[in-house]
């Protein structure tokens, strides 16, 4: 207790004597302060050198000159060492550079040089004769400024101006005549086999030539409609001819061996043609317009459904040779004319409206088309080189020919239409407009 008093009166002592010091230096104690006035430091209280705070005592700014500007720097940097190189890599890449340069020099070797000629030579050239009537030709098109214009001189240089025309040679594309050569079907040395092939086909994948009869609520009738509805489309959606013979094709096919209901048939012609565009087609129609061309008669679901059905029973066999196929053939045999040719498919269009042409060969009636359209036109009906290269004779086709000749005198005046119309525009030459033979050719 005595030393508890004893800093006590120590502390007291203390403190009375702060504030004595304090009166000296004119320091006024918290009680005798104005309430109302907040506490302020003067500045003679900073220069009295008050006994204030370190925490509130002035810092001192260092001058602008001693700041100094520095690039933000990475906390940490991190160093790669080079991989040494790979010398089974370079070792390949030496390989490669030799059997480039090789090849280069064997090709070099190989290939003509190009004939070179002026740019003015080359404007009068006609692009479409055949490659082996003239030599190669080429159009340069790099480095072709306009010498008039300051800007090209600025922006590219007049290193343009060093290029020449005969440095940069291109080949000219093939002709119409020359791309049709060179497929692969004309080969000199497949052609027999193929055809040979496909005559035996004919045979076996060929539909039945009175299915109609053995058809409860189908007629020939119903069935010329839907040919006739079938030629519109393809007309419609410009699909080939191929295209629209295959489509006939599967129809007589299938209901061959199925008995479809009417209400069901022209299901069965827009399934038909959606799976020949699929086959012959580059780009074929989609589903929806499919469904378009029935008046939404047919959902997208139904196609389907009877797609499955076709195939099911065709056994999905669909390369079956049609009378486009062997007519497309000894058309080119003959170096047919344009007006000669759509003749010959105008007919062949005529005929697949025609259910009596079932039973004839699709050969025979391609062979039978071109001899009629050559007596529409002008050639001779049936040269002896076609005889001999088609192995069909005219005496074969004794049985067609008045057949032919009848519907292409009926196809004017017939209520389907679609054919005729479509032969009659002059994209097709008007062939459908030409006048009837009197007399048919015959056998020697």
């Amino acid at each position: 207790m005595t030393t508890n008093v004893t800093t006590r009166s120590k502390g007291l002592e203390e403190h009375s004597s702060k504030v004595a010091t304090n009166k000296q230096q004119g320091v006024k104690p918290l009680a005798n302060r104005d309430p109302n006035q907040p506490a302020k430091l003067t500045v003679k209280d900073a220069n009295k050198n008050l006994a204030l705070p370190k925490i509130l005592a002035p810092k001192k700014v260092p001058p602008r000159s001693h700041f100094v500007t520095r690039k933000s720097q990475p906390t940490f940097t991190i160093y790669c060492d080079p991989k040494p190189p790979d010398k089974k890599l370079l070792f390949v890449e030496k390989n490669v550079d030799k059997i480039s340069s090789s090849e280069e020099t064997t090709n070099k070797e190989n290939v003509l040089p190009p004939e070179e000629k002026s740019f003015e030579e080359l404007k009068n050239i006609d692009h479409n004769a055949s490659v082996l009537d003239q030599s190669i030709s080429s159009v340069g098109s790099v480095g072709i400024t306009n010498a008039d214009d300051p800007e090209d001189e600025s922006i590219y240089g007049s290193a343009v101006d060093e290029l020449s025309v005969s440095e940069y040679l291109t080949a000219r594309p093939f002709s119409e005549r020359e791309r049709i050569e060179h497929i692969w079907l004309y080969h000199s040395v497949y052609a027999e086999d193929i055809y040979q092939y496909m005559r035996q086909r004919e045979l076996r994948l060929c539909p039945k030539a009175h299915y109609l009869m053995k058809q409860t609520d189908i007629t020939a009738d119903m069935r010329m409609i839907l040919v006739d509805w079938l030629a519109d489309v393809a007309v419609e959606y410009n699909l080939a001819q191929d295209t629209l013979h295959l489509t006939v094709s599967i129809i007589d096919r299938t209901l061959s061996v199925i008995d479809c209901p009417r209400l069901k048939l022209q299901l069965i012609g827009a399934t038909a043609v959606m799976i020949a565009s699929k086959f012959e087609e580059i780009y074929p129609p989609e589903l929806k317009e499919y469904v378009y061309i029935t008046d939404d008669t047919y959902t997208a679901n139904q196609i389907l459904r009877m797609e499955k059905v076709i195939l099911d029973t065709l056994n999905y066999d669909l390369c079956a040779p049609t009378s486009q196929w062997f007519a497309t053939r000894i058309a080119h045999k003959a170096r047919c004319t344009k007006k000669t040719s759509c003749c010959m498919d105008y007919l062949l269009e005529l005929a697949l409206l025609d259910a009596w042409y079932l039973k004839c060969r699709s050969s025979v009636l391609a062979a039978s088309a071109l001899c009629l359209a050559n007596v529409l036109t002008g050639p001779v009906p049936w040269p002896t080189e076609l005889e001999e290269d088609t192995g069909i004779g005219i005496d074969e086709m004794s049985v067609i020919l008045p057949h032919l000749l009848q519907s292409f005198r009926k196809a004017p005046d017939s209520p389907h239409k679609a054919v005729y119309d479509k032969y009659s525009s002059s994209k097709y030459c008007s062939v459908a407009q030409l006048k009837a033979p009197l007399e048919l050719p015959t056998a020697s």
